[in-house]
């Protein structure tokens, strides 16, 4: 399992950020794929905690050749179910649980990937106010993959992974405090 935390010091409300990463969050994946649909369904209220679903299209000009042969229309596009869970809702400080799965791969291993959990992708996006106008983000994304990989595969992933990191830093305008990868 890859583990990724970053932190970063927002000079922005908490409000606010939470709104830029997680209502208007269309600035995450800009450099690395075209947005064809995005749906998001309003926050609800599951076994006493607000849910979200979304649906996501996206065209991902650098998907491997190799991903690309197990969608179900051959092309670059991959839809995304994306799953957040509110596990901390107060006003200076808010955690989300996200949770990704690919929807357009051929039946039999959509199966497999979602069902049997082979590849597990998760995203845990934390926010605590320090003052009025600053607020601590601190993200950990955790990703499995139980499939043999590929260098392309795994060079694909870490430049995703990397871009969103700095799309989300862009969105914000600099001030990171501290990266670790383990």
């Amino acid at each position: 399992m890859t583990t990724i935390e970053k932190t970063l010091i927002i000079d922005d409300t908490l409000i606010n950020v939470f709104n830029k990463l997680f209502e208007d969050n269309d600035c995450l994946f800009e450099s690395d794929a075209k947005i064809l649909e995005w749906k998001q369904n309003p926050w609800k209220m599951k076994r006493k905690i607000l849910q979200r679903k979304e649906e996501v299209n996206v065209y991902v000009e650098d998907l491997p050749d190799e991903v690309v042969g197990y969608t179900t229309e051959g092309n670059k596009n991959l839809r995304l179910e994306v799953k957040n869970k509110m596990l901390i809702d107060q006003n200076n400080h808010k955690k989300i649980k996200t949770k990704f799965k690919i929807l357009n791969v051929n039946p039999f291993l959509r199966t497999i990937l979602n069902d049997l959990h082979v590849i597990k992708i998760k995203n845990i996006t934390e926010l605590k106010a320090i003052n009025e106008n600053k607020t601590d983000v601190k993200i950990y994304i955790f990703i499995k993959i139980a499939i043999p990989k590929t260098k392309a595969l795994e060079q694909f992933i870490g430049k995703i992974i990397d871009n969103i990191m700095n799309n989300i830093l862009m969105a914000f305008h600099k001030n990171q405090d501290s990266h670790k990868i383990v």
